[in-house]
């Protein structure tokens, strides 16, 4: 597989940002996991949505969950050490006398389904979204925190925020991410 181009790049750092970092924070995976997102995709062109989330501590874990026009895909990767990320990965491969070598994961895994197999979409919570109201004015906009999708083999998968949608662009790419979750379902299912 030849190296990403540079548009490729900005189109996999769009789709691997973290989702769970403060503000308009933007924190990467490690490059490995970025070309794993790429390949079990075929092309990063075909991701409509995405949603990914980091654990700094103990170990450093990264999930990612892309939708394509037919299919989910997901990618794990655990590293051994704490805080570990792009920046921390690409110091440890682009620097001659860097103290320490990029790590390997210790867990891995990835999988594709077609979107066909969807069987059940859920939501686990949601939250209301923080705006500047008048005093008691109650919110009425709110997003699900947590939606769950079941498969037609039964095997499930829960997807959460794991934090707050404190910025504009982390809320329009959950409702993307909830969107395309939702169309997998609508899509499978055949009124008589």
């Amino acid at each position: 597989m030849e190296p990403p181009s540079e548009h490729e790049w900005a189109s996999i750092a769009e789709h691997t940002r973290a989702s769970n970092c403060a503000g308009g924070l933007i924190r990467l995976p490690p490059y490995p996991m970025m070309l794993a997102v790429r390949s079990i995709v075929g092309s990063i062109e075909a991701v409509t949505a995405s949603h990914t989330l980091v654990r700094w501590a103990p170990t450093t874990a990264w999930q990612a969950w892309l939708f394509t026009s037919h299919a989910l895909a997901f990618v794990e990767c655990i590293y051994p050490e704490p805080n570990y990320d792009y920046d921390e990965d690409n110091g440890r491969r682009t620097q001659t006398d860097a103290f320490d070598k990029p790590l390997d994961p210790d867990s891995f895994q990835a999988w594709v389904r077609p979107t066909t197999t969807v069987s059940k979409f859920g939501i686990g919570a949601a939250h209301y979204v923080r705006k500047n109201r008048p005093f008691r004015e109650p919110s009425t906009e709110y997003y699900p925190t947590s939606i769950d999708l079941v498969f037609s083999d039964g095997t499930s998968t829960a997807i959460g925020l794991d934090g707050r949608l404190d910025h504009q662009d982390k809320r329009e790419r959950w409702e993307r991410f909830c969107n395309a979750a939702r169309h997998s379902v609508i899509a499978t299912i055949r009124l008589p």
